[in-house]
């Protein structure tokens, strides 16, 4: 998917909703924070002396959206998707080397079928993620890209100004193939999101 047809999707979105309300009102600010598992599916070669340690992490996020229209926010945020670990072997022994990613957010929520308690959505968004990977032999590779993203799940209100949700993200490609010199592996993040979101 490319980015730049969800960023023109997000624009288009924001257009519309401020129509829709020309007003703005710190009522409809709103704080999240939430906590992630995450598999950030790093690529490793073909390789039976390379296996991938751990492939599962923590994550961390936190943001402030805006509720432009009562099926229509806006989000920016932060993303840390946490590290896996891939060991080699070769002429110099054993090694490891840790890839880690964070990403700044920003979206579109769309909430189609608002309800009382429970709340479905679709967020459709770009993620400017950063990929570094640290060798214990000292090398350190670095590299930043605009990637899109996307998420669905579901918001319950548990009371009148705090809600929970749970969703799945997915985060487009972002690296190079190993073969690459100077650039990070490819990784494909997969999380499962927890979150809190308190309005104002």
């Amino acid at each position: 998917m490319n980015p730049k047809i969800i960023l023109a999707a997000a624009v288009a979105g924001l257009a519309a909703a401020s129509a829709a309300q020309a007003q703005l009102s710190w009522s409809n600010v709103y704080g999240t924070l939430g906590a992630s598992y995450v598999d950030l599916r790093r690529e490793v070669p073909a390789n039976p002396l390379v296996t991938r340690d751990n492939k599962h992490d923590a994550g961390f996020n936190f943001g402030i959206g805006y509720q432009a229209h009562p099926k229509v926010a806006l989000e920016l945020g932060h993303v840390d998707l946490g590290t896996a670990r891939v060991t080699d072997v070769d002429v110099g022994g054993p090694h490891y080397a840790d890839q880690s990613a964070k990403a700044l957010l920003a979206s579109i929520k769309i909430s189609p079928w608002e309800k009382q308690t429970f709340s479905p959505f679709v967020k459709l968004g770009n993620a400017r993620m950063k990929v570094v990977e640290t060798d214990s032999r000292g090398t350190e590779l670095a590299e930043s890209r605009n990637r899109a993203y996307a998420s669905v799940g579901v918001d319950y209100r548990v009371m009148d100004k705090v809600k929970l949700g749970l969703s799945y993200d997915h985060y487009w490609v972002n690296g190079s193939d190993a073969a690459v010199a100077g650039r990070p592996p490819r990784i494909n993040p997969r999380a499962l999101t927890l979150s809190t979101m308190v309005s104002f």
